[in-house]
């Protein structure tokens, strides 16, 4: 069975947010890949400097050093709001 990919977000240098039918991987550095299944997610918010924040059921954060803002960081937003 193929996992569908709903979302990808390349930021360069490796760093990206790919978000499928049942989990988010998020890279923040070269090499450093962090999944987090989707049922998992508690929260995800905006920063002021145009950071995404993922909250986990578990209490985790997990910040996407992504530096977007406006158009771009909703679509980024949205598309782990399932």
């Amino acid at each position: 069975m193929d996992i569908k990919l709903l979302f990808e977000y390349k930021a360069g240098l490796g760093l990206g947010l790919w978000v499928y039918e049942d989990k988010i991987i998020i890279c923040n550095k070269i090499g450093n890949k962090t999944t987090i299944p989707l049922n998992k997610i508690a929260a995800v918010s905006l920063n002021l400097v145009g950071n995404i924040e993922i909250e986990t059921t578990g209490g985790k954060s997990f910040a996407l050093l992504l530096g977007k803002k406006g158009k771009e960081a909703k679509e980024i937003i949205d598309s782990l709001i399932l």
